[in-house]
């Protein structure tokens, strides 16, 4: 059977009053980030969420460790 191919989201495609949760690997805070401001503030709507995800670190100035995202409905992206 043939897969097609899919498509990156991207930052934009989310919903824009929903947010991202992100967890440190490293030291394990949490915290979340509005979509609204990634894409109005940061202008960072055309970015790809994987590579958002690989490009952002922990916001504890002593840790900086990589970090995983939680996008509102990722479950469902993840199943299909």
């Amino acid at each position: 059977m043939f897969k097609g191919w899919t498509i990156p989201l991207q930052v934009k495609d989310l919903p824009r009053d929903g947010y991202i949760d992100i967890s440190c690997r490293s030291c394990k805070r949490l915290w979340r980030q509005s979509v609204r401001d990634l894409v109005e503030k940061e202008r960072l709507g055309a970015q790809f969420v994987d590579l958002l995800e690989w490009q952002t670190r922990c916001v504890s100035e002593s840790c900086g460790g990589m970090v995983c995202f939680v996008v509102e409905g990722d479950e469902i992206l993840q199943a299909a």
